[in-house]
C-alpha cells in the first residue's frame, strides 16, 4: 500500500519500544526493537529482532530536503524461517520449512513509498537451505515441470536456492538464480517490477537421472501479487542457452561444490551461471516497453515565470 510521507521533516517525533516476545508465529520473535525519529532534516526508522534460530532487522533513512527527497533502506536476515517472514511481511513468498539469509540495499527518490520503489536501485541478495515449495504454489506450473520436481501432497522439495537481484529504476533483474532439488537442477532469472509488483522468469533444468530427461526442458513464468502463476514450457530455449563446444553439467558442477562442508552450494555456483549458461543473459525477460512507461514519475508541471 502507498505510504504518504507528506509529513516527514515537518514534524519532530522520537520513539522506542523494545518488545520482549511475539508468539502466534512457527517460530517466536524475541528481544525486538523498535526506534523511530523524525526532525526538519532526517527521519530514521530502525528494527530488529531474533526470529526463531536467527535475526532479522532493517534501516530506513528518509531525508526529505531536495525537489523529491532520498530514501535508504537497508535490511538483512541471518538463518530466518522464511515461512514467518512472509507472514511479518505480509507476502506469501510459497515457500515453507526453509531457513534463509537476506541482504538487501536499495536507495530511492519520491515523497511516497511507492514513487521510491518507483525508482529504487540497489542489491537484493537471497539464500535459502533446504525447504519445500507447497504443491498449490506449483499449480500453474507445466505439468511436466511438477512431475520432475517430484513431491507428494506435502509439496516438492529443494535442497538449495540463492539469486541475486540487480535493481535499476525500480526494476529488480535477477541474473543469476540456482535452484538445487532431488530429482533437477535449475538455472535461470528474469525480472520483478516493483512498483506493478509483476515478475517473470525463465528456468532451465537438467535431471539428474535419465527418468527425468525428457521432462527436462526449459520453461517461462508469470505472475504477480493477486495474480495466479502462469507457465508454459519452452524447447526451443533449450539449444540458445548453451555455447558452442561441451556442454558443462549443472548437477556435476553442483555436486562438486557441495562436497565442501557447511556451505550453501547454490550461493556459490550462482556466480558462476553465465559461464555454465552463456546465452542465459540474453534471453532473459525484461519488462515491456508499457509496463516500463507505466512506472516512470510524472514530469513536475512547467512554473509560470512572472
Amino acid at each position: 500500500m502507498p505510504f504518504s510521507a507528506n509529513w516527514l521533516g515537518r514534524s519532530t517525533l522520537s520513539l522506542t519500544a523494545r518488545v520482549g516476545e511475539v508468539t502466534g508465529l512457527g517460530s517466536t520473535v524475541q528481544n525486538g526493537s523498535l526506534t523511530l525519529v523524525s526532525a526538519e532534516s532526517r527521519f530514521a526508522f530502525r528494527a530488529a529482532a531474533t526470529l526463531g534460530g536467527g535475526s532479522a532487522g532493517f534501516d530506513l533513512v528518509y531525508d526529505p530536503t531536495g525537489r523529491i527527497g532520498q530514501a535508504t533502506l537497508t535490511a538483512s536476515a541471518n538463518r530466518v524461517p522464511m515461512e514467518d517472514l512472509s507472514v511479518l511481511l505480509g507476502l506469501d513468498l510459497g515457500l515453507r520449512d526453509a531457513v534463509g539469509d537476506i541482504d538487501l540495499r536499495l536507495r530511492g527518490g519520491g515523497r511516497t513509498t511507492r514513487d521510491a520503489l518507483n525508482s529504487a536501485s540497489g542489491v537484493i541478495e537471497v539464500t535459502i537451505a533446504r525447504g519445500a515449495w507447497p504443491r498449490d504454489a506449483l499449480g500453474g506450473w507445466p505439468a511436466e515441470t511438477q512431475r520432475l520436481l517430484g513431491g507428494a501432497e506435502g509439496g516438492a522439495p529443494f535442497n538449495c536456492l540463492a539469486g541475486r537481484f540487480d535493481v535499476s529504476g525500480g526494476v529488480a533483474n535477477l541474473r543469476r538464480l540456482v535452484v538445487d532439488t532431488p530429482r533437477a537442477t535449475l538455472v535461470g532469472g528474469g525480472f520483478v517490477h516493483l512498483r506493478s509488483e509483476t515478475w517473470e522468469m525463465i528456468l532451465a533444468p537438467e535431471a539428474r537421472d535419465t527418468a527425468g530427461a525428457a521432462l527436462a526442458s526449459p520453461l517461462r513464468l508469470k505472475g504477480g501479487t493477486g495474480r495466479p502463476t502462469t507457465g508454459a514450457l519452452e524447447p526451443n530455449l533449450a539449444k540458445l542457452l548453451i555455447g558452442g563446444g561441451t556442454v558443462p553439467s549443472l548437477v556435476g558442477t553442483l555436486a562438486q561444490i557441495a562436497r565442501q562442508p557447511n556451505i550453501n552450494a547454490c550461493a556459490l555456483m550462482a556466480p558462476r551461471v553465465e559461464g555454465l549458461r552463456p546465452g542465459l543473459r540474453a534471453q532473459l525477460p525484461v519488462p515491456s516497453a508499457d509496463l516500463r512507461a507505466s512506472g516512470r514519475r510524472p514530469a513536475p508541471a512547467p512554473r509560470k515565470v512572472q
